[in-house]
Formats: structure tokens, C-alpha cells, sequence
């Protein structure tokens, strides 16, 4: 909840269901008006997001200006030439009353959004299907 709190990409392995291992990076936030130059120096930071198959973009359900962060994200990833992948629209912490207010109307937004709880676990067996659906599988 603080900016610029995480300022390094984290990778990790992880195993969908189907027993295919995919790797996750892990990027710095975006910030609402956030300046150009400030862009551009988290340019190198924000690289790994070109080499993605898919960005889950993982937004607080419950925040009253999530809707500006996603067009923000959006914005950005078009700044950096990366507007075209394939995007998995993930709604966190869908359990608290905020979310749970917001989430009707924002998944008649965002049809195709996944709406989870990283608290309670709920919704994650849903995005993990979605994520076999859309990772590209590779053979040696």
C-alpha cells in the first residue's frame, strides 16, 4: 500500500494443475500520474512485462480509484510498447466489503476479469484455469 515499496521484479516458478510449470515475474506498481520521466526510468524494470506470454493485471476490487489504475496500467503498458499482449484481468481481495460492493458493477465492466481473495484462497482454482486456458505451452 506504500509507493515505490517494491521497487525490484521477483520471479518465481509455479505449476498449474495440469502439471506445466510457468514462471511469474513479479513488477513494480503503476502510479497515477506518475511522470514521464519517471517512466522512463523504470523502463529497464518494466522490460520483463515485452517478454510475457500473458500479464495478470492484478487489481485491489475495493479500491475507489481502481478503475483510474486500470486505464493508468493500460496507459503505461502502452507507453512501453506492450499494449498488445494478452492480458488476464485479476480483481484482488474480492472478500472485503468494499469489493464486495464494487465487484457487481465491475464485472459487468470486465466480463472476462477473475475475481479472487488471496486471503481466503477464494477464486484462485479459477484463475489457475484461465491460466492453462491462456498460456501458450511450449515443446522442446
Amino acid at each position: 500500500d506504500r509507493v515505490f515499496a517494491t521497487l525490484d521484479t521477483k520471479t518465481r516458478k509455479m505449476r498449474l494443475p495440469e502439471a506445466r510449470d510457468i514462471l511469474l515475474n513479479d513488477t513494480v506498481g503503476f502510479i497515477r500520474h506518475l511522470p514521464h520521466s519517471l517512466v522512463a526510468s523504470f523502463r529497464s524494470t518494466l522490460d520483463v512485462v515485452n517478454e510475457a506470454d500473458v500479464l495478470l493485471l492484478v487489481a485491489d476490487a475495493g479500491h475507489k480509484f481502481v478503475r483510474d489504475h486500470l486505464h493508468v496500467v493500460r496507459e503505461t503498458l502502452s507507453k512501453i510498447d506492450a499494449a498488445g499482449h494478452t492480458i488476464v484481468l485479476v480483481f484482488n481481495q474480492s472478500d472485503t466489503p468494499e469489493s464486495k460492493e464494487a465487484l457487481p458493477a465491475l464485472m459487468e465492466a470486465f466480463p472476462d476479469a477473475v475475481p479472487v481473495s488471496a486471503r481466503t484462497g477464494r477464486g484462485i482454482d479459477a484463475l489457475l484455469t484461465r491460466l492453462q486456458t491462456v498460456v501458450p505451452e511450449y515443446h522442446k
